[in-house]
């Protein structure tokens, strides 16, 4: 599962903690951070990772990563969980905890409850958070058990270790020997956070694996800071503590379900239920949860399902996930990623102003963070992003002007050299413009997502 080809010599630098745009800001009024560091001076793949001093390496043959005379100086990425199981199971599949259900699935990687003693009372009429990962009883003191439905297969984890293995080389190995392997860990110059699920959390930690395989592994897993439960999290559309967030997507959704695509595509999922046996009506994207973790495992369709069933479904889940987003609302897209998009703005605004050391911030999320952020910006990739996909966000800085330039890049699934499935450069100026009316402060956020007086309180969300 490890390509031999890549050799790192490295050492985990640990992430930062989260931190909030006013607090970036006011940074430099609490620590000199700049007394030992020339912002101009240390572009991103000539980190020297030591006890914040020192920070470039000495060595002559250590030159920036650039790009048409860019220098790299802030990296974004939100990724997707790799290879998971099912949520949704067919007639014809085994249930979880089968000899059946292992045999095609394996093993997953013990990982202990994220959310145990952090859960708060259930908000009324808005459902739970996110899907509430528990531990199953006969796990305790094992690293590998049955996997539970949404479970993080090795095929994950090795997918989420490719796409480290993919960012060290980007960013980290280019130029080598500006990787001092003897340099301890500097605390402020990068941040990866994970949302709190299983597959998100073993994911993040898969793909820093990838990125310092010189590391031990404990020290990786202390690095994967996790995101608030349910109520603050930003990095997904928020559903949960959003009512009029809530209450637009189902106003969305059911005007795609009630159209001419919607209708013939509910109908034929109709009747292949009740032609191979199924008892309850799911929604198209629940249709579709089987079918695509059966072909991220190189496995067979389930059965009686054709190619183009399962393409047409690929194609109607998208389209509903790019409405309820906000591909034709900007509400929408504001209430789904705005506070995740001001954060990221934030800490652009931060490095270029020197009031910050970060360099780096890698989020462990889910398919609608990656659509979610593209939605938001105005971009759409007509698809369904396949596990381990990820945006990645860079700031440039052009090194004969000075002048910034934002650069959007996505994969669909792990990272290949000029398959780039989105590739766009703006200048900083066009990238806070897109970002105006959308970016919005946890204040703001709040006061808009509550419904006015006498509106009925949205039904928990539910795809």
């Amino acid at each position: 599962l490890v390509s031999s080809t890549y050799t790192v010599s490295s050492h985990l630098f640990n992430p930062c903690e989260l931190l909030l745009c006013e607090s970036i800001q006011m940074a430099t009024a609490s620590r000199n951070v700049l007394a030992t560091l020339s912002a101009a001076a240390v572009p991103l793949a000539s980190w020297r990772w030591s006890n914040c001093e020192d920070k470039v390496s000495s060595s002559s043959s250590t030159r920036p990563r650039t790009n048409d005379g860019k220098e790299v100086w802030f990296v974004q990425v939100v990724h997707r969980h790799g290879h998971r199981t099912p949520f949704a199971i067919t007639p014809s599949m085994a249930e979880p905890g089968t000899p059946g259900w292992d045999a095609t699935w394996g093993m997953c990687r013990v990982v202990s409850d994220p959310n145990k003693g952090v859960r708060p009372p259930a908000k009324a009429g808005a459902g739970a958070p996110l899907t509430a990962d528990v531990d199953s009883p006969d796990e305790a003191g094992k690293t590998f058990s049955s996997c539970m439905k949404g479970g993080l297969t090795r095929r994950g984890e090795n997918e989420l270790y490719q796409l480290g293995l993919f960012l060290a080389e980007q960013y980290l190995i280019d130029n080598n020997p500006g990787i001092d392997p003897a340099a301890g860990p500097c605390q402020d110059t990068m941040k990866v956070m994970s949302t709190r699920t299983k597959r998100t959390i073993l994911s993040a930690r898969s793909l820093l694996n990838g990125m310092f395989p010189e590391a031990p592994l404990s020290e990786l897993e202390k690095s994967v800071k996790l995101g608030p439960w349910g109520g603050a999290e930003i990095v997904i559309p928020n559903h949960f503590r959003c009512d009029r967030l809530r209450q637009l997507f189902f106003e969305t959704k059911e005007q795609w379900e009630n159209s001419i695509t919607g209708q013939s595509v509910q109908r034929r999922i109709d009747s292949y239920r009740e032609a191979h046996g199924g008892k309850e009506r799911q929604s198209v994207i629940m249709n579709l949860d089987p079918a695509m973790a059966l072909r991220g495992a190189g496995k067979e369709l389930p059965e009686h399902m054709s190619e183009e069933f399962y393409q047409e479904l690929k194609v109607a889940s998208h389209e509903i996930v790019d409405v309820v987003l906000g591909k034709s609302s900007e509400e929408l897209r504001r209430l789904s990623m705005g506070p995740l998009l001001r954060q990221m703005n934030c800490e652009f605004k931060a490095r270029m102003d020197g009031s910050s050391q970060l360099r780096c911030v890698i989020r462990s999320a889910h398919d609608v963070s990656v659509t979610g952020v593209l939605t938001a910006l105005g971009i759409s990739t007509h698809g369904w992003p396949d596990f381990g996909s990820s945006v990645i966000i860079e700031l440039l800085r052009d090194t004969k002007s000075g002048e910034f330039s934002v650069h959007i890049i996505m994969y669909d699934g792990v990272p290949q050299r000029n398959q780039k499935l989105v590739d766009m450069t703006v200048s900083f100026e066009s990238w806070e413009k897109v970002l105006q009316p959308i970016a919005i402060d946890e204040e703001e956020y709040m006061r808009q997502c509550k419904l006015p007086p006498g509106v009925p309180t949205p039904p928990p969300h539910a795809w």
